[in-house]
């Protein structure tokens, strides 16, 4: 016979044992080692939960040891002091306070996600998350599953509102390309878009939270399209803003966007004059705007400005071509067939450089740049070597 303490439960108006988990009853039905228990009059061969203690009972096969073990459930049938409940009542204060805490932890969370603390709610989350799991086998399978359910809900959320915020964080990194490229409306159109999503019910935007931050960057980039758009039209206020140290990064973008946005100006203003020089066949004053266009292309900077500089650089080639067939006539016709062909060996060279490369589009968009050239030039030995090597390009 093995000596247990008991507890009253209600549910059997009995003395029962009572474990924290399953776990435990389990363990201790193995280690009894097929004896009776002393006060349980049975043999404990299995566990079961019980809500109203919420803890686990051990039952058995009916065995009374002795007549004193026989009249010891009529003895609990008198009333009983308040002690023997204490330990349901703590249990379910415990289980109580713990589904409480969850519920305000969930709301906290979701109030941190607002903000956004995404790390510190998903902190949050996992800890009850830890718990919920420590315990699943002592309560019973509705209760773990409402946790569950907002456990889940509250880790989907964390996963919406991170991948909210990198987005807002990818959209300002490309106002910033915009503006470096002086595509002032593209850029505030992003900008405000961001501005839009932070200023909602799910975003708190406490200070120095992600939301604030964000919203902070984004109104800081506006203010520097604002401060730019009003140098532009300032010469002493654009030398000064070209000539800024770039100490920070809103200082480097300022002097990028002021930097860029005269050279656009500058840059078609020349091209004007340059066209109209060419067209009235002054090669030589031309050239000279097209040296200053080539100066002010160099003086592009920011992620931004590629496509600017390959657009000004393409406009700037076909002009040369312009210029050249200009200049061709002011020195005679052996000039300008001598230009004609230096161009189209040139194009033959890129050619042959771009299959060597394996791409085959540009070898061919070469190869017909210099067709188009030698068809200009008259018949030479020079012609025919040209001619022969971009036969054997095979394009």
């Amino acid at each position: 016979m093995k000596h247990c303490d008991f507890y009253f439960c209600l549910a059997s108006r009995r003395p029962e044992m009572v474990f924290g988990s399953r776990g435990e009853a389990d363990e201790f039905i193995i280690n009894n080692g097929g004896l009776a228990v002393e006060g349980l009059g049975t043999v404990p061969i299995r566990s079961f939960f019980c809500p109203d203690c919420d803890g686990w009972h051990v039952e058995g096969d009916s065995y009374v040891d002795s007549e004193e073990d026989a009249g010891r459930d009529e003895a609990f049938e008198a009333p009983l002091p308040e002690s023997v409940f204490s330990l349901k009542e703590s249990r379910q204060a415990y289980s109580r306070a713990f589904v409480e805490r969850a519920s305000s932890t969930f709301i906290e969370a979701s109030r941190l996600m607002s903000a956004g603390y995404i790390d510190e709610a998903e902190k949050k989350l996992r800890h009850v998350q830890a718990e919920i799991q420590s315990r699943s086998k002592d309560w019973p399978a509705e209760k773990m599953d409402e946790l569950k359910d907002g456990l889940e809900a509250g880790l989907r959320q964390v996963a919406i509102f991170r991948e909210s915020f990198r987005k807002l964080t990818r959209d300002i990194e490309k106002a910033k390309v915009l503006m470096s490229a002086c595509r002032f409306d593209e850029a505030k159109e992003l900008l405000n878009g961001v501005l839009c999503e932070l200023d909602t019910p799910e975003n708190g935007g406490e200070e120095g939270s992600r939301a604030s931050e964000l919203e902070e960057r984004a109104l800081s980039c506006l203010s520097l399209i604002t401060q730019a758009e009003e140098t532009f039209g300032d010469p002493r206020a654009e030398k000064e803003a070209m000539e800024t140290e770039t100490g920070t990064q809103p200082d480097t973008l300022f002097r990028q966007m002021v930097t860029n946005g005269v050279v656009i100006r500058e840059t078609g203003r020349l091209f004007s004059e340059a066209e109209q020089l060419i067209e009235q066949r002054r090669g030589r004053a031309a050239e000279e705007k097209m040296i200053d266009i080539k100066e002010l292309i160099k003086l592009l900077d920011g992620p931004g400005t590629k496509e600017i500089s390959c657009s000004l650089k393409n406009r700037l080639f076909r002009l040369e071509i312009d210029l050249d067939d200009v200049l061709a006539e002011e020195k005679g016709p052996k000039e300008e067939q001598r230009r004609f062909l230096v161009r189209a060996i040139g194009r033959a060279e890129l050619a042959d450089g771009a299959r060597k490369g394996g791409n085959e589009m540009l070898c061919k968009n070469f190869v017909t740049e210099a067709r188009q050239f030698l068809a200009r030039v008259a018949e030479c030995k020079e012609r025919d070597m040209v001619e022969s090597f971009l036969l054997a390009l095979g394009t």
